[in-house]
Order: structure tokens, then C-alpha cells, then sequence
């Protein structure tokens, strides 16, 4: 399961600690493992899965409950089993190890209900072992595209169709329909990565819920014309854009444009040069663009969308419970360096102006 892959070099600390509220202390590290099974994925990458099966433990209620899997160093991982229901938390730290041509994950700590835990360890490792020798036996195929395969999960007699997709971390499951229905069993519904000295995986307790209001009015109209050159990229905007100057001291590290309407920044527009020290054949732009979501803290995994040169998805905040609009388009690409347009906003003041944003994002001309 262990491919290579090439990636933008990002800075971290050399050792992050992870605080889990009231119990352990665990470190992130850095380093290799030959046995790593995921080692393209980075220390503090994540996924988490809604997990709704019905007819578990003998229950025919459908279950509500998260599954959060976090790589916390080479081959060393941390999962959290979260019942929504019942606001109850499992944690499982371990390592995997290497069957026959597959590879089944060993639970070395625990936190948790004892009773509560035993069961849905078992469950647990049940659904790894399951996703994971499937992916395992098409390993080649889901990490280009996405693929859908028509499976059979003997252990609990159920006929699946499963979706993997290539950017989402470790097992690249995107969802397992019941067959025949439209009763998703599992669904991946976040990815991303927890930076140094935060908790957001261990903040993650629902599911989302982009909830935009049809009636709100959160209206730009354009008023005037301008161009503005950022990075040699000149733009076509308007009045409502303001011009602020890069400068480290203020956390603005290039020159960039805001809209600020509604707030201090409603959005921005940017230009980044990114030096890409690992290099990326030609035509890699898909994979350019999936390494553009890897420092993203918390992705909604249905709001993803890549169009050619362009990568469009929501990102929640989750202490404020707010949601953010992210637009990567690569505008220059070489094996050494990328040229690309970063593009935020709020998801609510997107969606009210998608085709006034969307005209600015690809109106552009280089100097």
C-alpha cells in the first residue's frame, strides 16, 4: 500500500505534541518506516467517516456515530470513535502490521469506556481490515481516479458499491452505498491536516451542515472598473477591491486584495510562486492540486470540485462554526514551480456572488 509521492515542502517543527484533553499526551513525529502502509500521507493528516450501518449488534437502528483516523507518525496512528447520539469517545493509538499482502492495524492504547470501547474496537477493526484489503487489491487504480467497485462484506453479509477517490488521505474511500439502495453505509465527510498546537480532530462532533440562507442578502454589486497587477498577474476589478500591501509584520506575506463589505475581509485574491523542491511531471496538475489540500485544517469532503487547472472547496471552521470558500487555479506550472491564484471568501457571501468571484478568478492576464 506504500507508493511515493511527490509533495510541496511545507515548513513544521521537527515534533508536535498532541493534547487529548484530560488523558494522554502523544507526539507527532517526524521521520520513515519501511512498514508504513500510508507512507505518502504526512504526521497530522486525517479523515474522518459518518458511520450510519443499521443491523450492527444485532441493533436495527441506524448507528450515528464518527470514525476518525489521524497519522500521528510513521506507521503510528490514532483513531477516535465518536457516537454523535450519546456524545461518547473511544481512542485507539497503534501501529499496523504486515499480513500476507495486506496489512491490518494493531491497537496498542486505548481510552474509553471499557465496555463501550471492546465493542467497537472489534467493529472497528473489522471495517479496516475490509477497506483496507479492498483498497490494497486496487491500490493502482484509486490513487489516479475514481474508481467504484461492487463488493461483498462477507463478515456482515452485505452487497456494497464503494466509491474510492485518489485525494482523500490513507484508504482514498469516498463512500459505501448498500446495493440496490441509495442507504449510504459509510461516507467520508472531512479530511485535512491538524497543524502544531491545535486539537481541531479531537473538536470534530457532528457531521457538516453548510446551511446557506436563500434569503439572505449578502449582495456585491460591481460599481466602477480597475486592474490590478499582483505577483505580474493583472486582474480585472472593481471598486469593492482594495489593494494591501504584503508585509510579514501584519500575517499578509504577499500582496493581496480584499472585499470587506460585509466584515474585515469578506474575501481575498491572491498570487503565490511556490517552489516545488520535489518535482512534478508535466501534466501533473491533479496531483499539484491535491497537494494544495493537504495544509487545509478541515475540508468538507462533498464540497470538493476539480475542474482542469482549478480546485474549489469549503472549509469549516470548526470554533466558530463558520464555513470558508477556497479556490486554488494554477496559472503557471513547471517541474520546478507552480504560479497560482489563492482565492477565499465566506461560503455564504460566495455562494450570494458565485459568478461575479468566479468571473474574477479566470479574468486575468499576465503582464
Amino acid at each position: 500500500m506504500k507508493t511515493r509521492t511527490s509533495r510541496i515542502t511545507v515548513s513544521l517543527f521537527i515534533m508536535m505534541c498532541v493534547l487529548i484533553p484530560t488523558t494522554l499526551n502523544i507526539n507527532i513525529s517526524f521521520g520513515s518506516d519501511d512498514n508504513d502502509p500510508f507512507g505518502e500521507n504526512n504526521p497530522g493528516q486525517y479523515v474522518y467517516y459518518h458511520d450510519t450501518r443499521k443491523n450492527v449488534y444485532g441493533n436495527k437502528n441506524a448507528l450515528n456515530r464518527l470514525l476518525g483516523i489521524m497519522k500521528i507518525g510513521y506507521n503510528k496512528y490514532l483513531m477516535r470513535i465518536y457516537d454523535i447520539d450519546e456524545s461518547r469517545e473511544g481512542i485507539l493509538i497503534g501501529s499496523y502490521i504486515r499480513n500476507n499482502n495486506h496489512y491490518e492495524f494493531m491497537p496498542k492504547q486505548a481510552k474509553g469506556d471499557q465496555y463501550w470501547l471492546s465493542l467497537v474496537t472489534a467493529d472497528l477493526l473489522n471495517i479496516l481490515n475490509y477497506y483496507g484489503n479492498e483498497y490494497s487489491n486496487n491500490q493502482k487504480n484509486s490513487q489516479r481516479k475514481e474508481i467504484t467497485i461492487n463488493s461483498n462484506w462477507k463478515n456482515y453479509g452485505r452487497e456494497l458499491i464503494n466509491r474510492y477517490c485518489p485525494w482523500i488521505p490513507f484508504y482514498h474511500l469516498k463512500s459505501s452505498v448498500l446495493s440496490g439502495t441509495k442507504e449510504c453505509n459509510i461516507k467520508c465527510v472531512f479530511f485535512g491536516r491538524m497543524m502544531p498546537n491545535d486539537t481541531i480532530f479531537f473538536q470534530i462532533t457532528n457531521i457538516p451542515n453548510v446551511d446557506n440562507d436563500a434569503n439572505a442578502n449578502y449582495r456585491i454589486e460591481a460599481k466602477g472598473a480597475k486592474s490590478i497587477n499582483l505577483n505580474g498577474i493583472v486582474f480585472k476589478l472593481d471598486d469593492n477591491w482594495k489593494l494591501m500591501k504584503g508585509d510579514v509584520k501584519t500575517g499578509v506575506p504577499h500582496d493581496t486584495c480584499w472585499v470587506s463589505k460585509y466584515s474585515a475581509r469578506d474575501s481575498q485574491i491572491g498570487v503565490e510562486t511556490i517552489e516545488l523542491h520535489n518535482k512534478i511531471k508535466a501534466g501533473g496538475e491533479n496531483e499539484l492540486l491535491f497537494l494544495f489540500m493537504n495544509t487545509s485544517k478541515c475540508i468538507i469532503t462533498d464540497s470538493v470540485s476539480i475542474n482542469g487547472k482549478t480546485i474549489s472547496y469549503i472549509i469549516q471552521d470548526v470554533n466558530t462554526n463558520t464555513y470558508n470558500r477556497q479556490i486554488f487555479h494554477i496559472i503557471k506550472f513547471s517541474a520546478n514551480e507552480v504560479k497560482v491564484i489563492n482565492f477565499s471568501s465566506f461560503e455564504v457571501i460566495y455562494t450570494s456572488n458565485k459568478s461575479y468571484f468566479d468571473n474574477i478568478v479566470t479574468s486575468y492576464h499576465a503582464n
